[in-house]
């Protein structure tokens, strides 16, 4: 999850709103969910991948996951850090969107061990 947002910050993509997610930010997200997994058996036909192509990134999902994020990242960073790297509703309007506040000069990817 979080990776699709920091890939997104530095595209320069603007705020996600789970009503305005369509196919393209499906297939852009479960593209960053399969490199993460690390499975070769994660492919199309995954349940999990198939699912969520089939039913899209509903609001169920996008809240469950930004709240995992946002708890995993104070568990591990403490609160006021966390805040910092966790999506964060951008505005006030009905249909605000999600991004991360980092600028994309403060976003870097890392090699895993082993690839």
């Amino acid at each position: 999850w979080l990776a699709w947002f920091a890939r997104r910050a530095l595209a320069g993509l603007p705020p996600l709103h789970w009503k305005r997610i369509g196919p393209a930010e499906v297939e852009a997200f479960l593209a960053e969910h399969q490199a993460a997994l690390h499975d070769p058996l994660a492919d199309d036909d995954h349940p999990p991948i198939a699912s969520r192509r089939r039913e899209g990134i509903t609001k169920e999902f996008f809240e469950e996951r930004t709240s995992k994020l946002k708890r995993e990242l104070r568990r591990a960073l403490g609160g006021p850090t966390a805040a910092r790297y966790a999506p964060q509703r951008q505005g006030a309007q009905r249909l605000a969107g999600y991004a991360l506040g980092l600028e994309p000069h403060q976003i870097r990817f890392a090699s895993l061990e082993g690839e």
